[in-house]
């Protein structure tokens, strides 16, 4: 055993998650802890093994790397628990740069509060010509409760946990995470259950990563966002189906927006189809959810590709 473990699953991120692991060498190590890096390979076809087997040789703890043939950061974030020792396990991906500071800030809110058991921290562009896409920089502290989206809490690149919780609640749910059938929602499913065992959930803003997501036009922004909506309407009718009321709530709550935001998009005909994109695509992840793939299929289709 060992006090820390950093997990980052990759696909296809060559270059970036060379500058990720080479951004590991500059953190700020407690004195006397010790730790390891876990690297899961989701199915890569660039030079991925290449770099993670260079970074044997700069990093300041040892790496561990392992494939996960199954497509999906769900599937790969099982993977890295299943190899990860460490009592804190500590998520960024590929294209994150965390701050020097990252990992103290970590091990130290831990060490603080010994009922916290999952933890987020803010998410910064590392790029300002970026769309302002899968960031949190709210620079309050935050606990999750039960008006707490999951989603808006923490994000899975700036994320840690102590073992014990895998213990308490299991992994992550497959289904779910970019590359899955789901697309994307692996942590906030994760939160949700996490906030249901009882556990103690927590927002630090000073623990900081850069994320370097690339994205600068409307169109891959929009194209994110549907993926988000088809995620959420699964995580949604999973939780509702389950009995669980808040979840039923924001279910309605996001499916009434959506309508609105559709029926309010009267100024153009690519605004219609943008709205009705959003709209198709929550509907469709609900049902592909639910089990209906063939409604799944023709939402998609009128919706454009996610």
């Amino acid at each position: 055993m060992t006090d820390f473990s950093i997990v980052i699953c990759t696909r296809n991120r060559a270059q970036d998650l060379a500058a990720t692991l080479r951004s590991l060498t500059r953190l700020q190590i407690p004195e006397g802890r010790s730790g390891e890096v876990v690297v899961v390979d989701n199915g890569s076809t660039d030079r991925t093994a290449e770099v993670i087997a260079e970074a044997q040789d700069f990093l300041p703890f040892p790496l561990v790397a392992a494939t996960e043939p199954e497509r999906g950061t769900g599937a790969g974030r099982n993977r890295g628990l299943g190899l990860a020792r460490g009592e804190i396990i500590a998520w960024t991906d590929d294209d994150c740069r965390p701050a020097r500071s990252w990992l103290r800030e970590i091990l130290a809110a831990f060490e603080a509060d010994q009922q916290l058991d999952l933890l987020g921290g803010r998410i910064e562009l590392l790029d300002r010509r970026h769309l302002p896409l899968t960031i949190k920089t709210s620079r309050r502290v935050e606990v999750m409760d039960d008006h707490t989206y999951p989603g808006a809490i923490l994000m899975n690149c700036n994320m840690a946990l102590r073992r014990r919780l895998v213990g308490q609640i299991g992994g992550f749910d497959a289904r779910f995470g970019a590359g899955s059938v789901m697309r994307a929602g692996e942590d906030a499913d994760f939160v949700l259950r996490a906030h249901r065992a009882g556990c103690r959930v927590v927002y630090f803003p000073q623990i900081v990563v850069f994320h370097n997501h690339k994205r600068t036009t409307a169109a891959q922004g929009d194209a994110l966002k549907r993926n988000y909506h088809f995620s959420d309407g699964a995580l949604l009718s999973k939780f509702s189906l389950g009995g669980d009321r808040p979840a039923a709530r924001w279910f309605y709550w996001r499916l009434s927006r959506l309508l609105g935001e559709l029926l309010r998009a009267r100024g153009s005909l690519r605004d219609v189809r943008r709205q009705a994109g959003f709209l198709g695509s929550f509907l469709a992840g609900s049902l592909r959810f639910l089990g209906s793939p063939v409604l799944d299929r023709r939402l998609r289709g009128g919706a454009g590709k996610g």
